[in-house]
């Protein structure tokens, strides 16, 4: 199933990083502050992708774009901040094996249809998500999908997927925010030679960001090093609690 999704999300942890492995290369892009806080990469502007073209909707929102993925290189599209905002924590998270925006456009009964914002896979489960980001006054105003939600589980559910709305309190949580901004920050400024030395360290036993730090000699950039392996798939931490010296990172099973 998950083949006619999406491209099968690479997770080899065993032996050694391959001296080219792309997951362990630094990505580049444009840095925006956020107003809620966190800086997210974007490319602000016109963008369009297969199925529907964003400036061509009467209801498109103003604050549309592209976020640049560190995972991958590859860019997401959003039409509002707080998609943006998702996207960045999709991007930043070790459970998330694979997501994408605007993944497809449902064909409902009636003659309706329905886009949702993301598609998740996570990676240690294998489940499948398809998610809807609401503002509070949005879902309250219109919890029904103005009459699809019905509709919109069953689509999913064929395609043997989940469907859930991305609250408020999520994209706008303080921790992962700028747990998301570390992340990214970390992968932008890693030296893929460091990503190596830290992964062998970690072959021995899991490790808090503190220890790697001193073990490596390599200071800051074995933070680094160990949050891009997270993000890459080759390691992990409870993204749940802030990022500190106290962090715990172990290899992926």
């Amino acid at each position: 199933m998950h083949a006619e999704i999406a491209p099968r999300v690479a997770h080899n942890v065993a032996g050694s990083i391959p001296a080219n492995d792309d997951r362990v290369q630094p990505r580049g892009g444009v840095y925006v502050p956020d107003r809620f806080g966190a800086p997210v990469d974007v490319f602000v502007g016109d963008t369009r992708r297969e199925g529907r073209s964003i400036l061509k909707r009467r209801n498109a929102r103003s604050s549309t774009g592209l976020i640049n993925s560190v995972r991958d290189g590859r860019p997401h599209i959003f039409e509002s901040r707080p998609e943006a905002l998702n996207l960045a924590i999709l991007d930043s998270d070790p459970a998330v094996g694979w997501f994408a925006s605007q993944p497809e456009t449902f064909s409902l009964p009636g003659g309706r249809r329905y886009t949702p914002d993301t598609l998740v896979i996570f990676r240690r489960t294998g489940r499948i998500v398809y998610q809807d980001v609401k503002l509070a006054y949005r879902l309250e105003r219109d919890p029904d999908f103005d009459g699809r939600l019905a509709d919109i589980i069953a689509a999913c559910a064929a395609r043997g997927a989940d469907f859930e709305v991305v609250p408020e309190l999520h994209f706008r949580d303080s921790v992962r925010l700028r747990n998301a901004s570390r992340v990214r920050r970390s992968v932008r400024r890693v030296q893929p030679e460091d990503c190596r030395r830290v992964y062998e360290l970690l072959r021995s036993g899991p490790l808090a960001l503190g220890d790697l730090e001193r073990e490596s000699g390599l200071d800051h950039a074995a933070t680094y090093a160990a949050l891009t392996l997270c993000v890459k798939g080759f390691a992990q931490f409870d993204a749940s609690k802030p990022i500190s010296c106290e962090t715990v990172i172990r290899l992926e099973a």
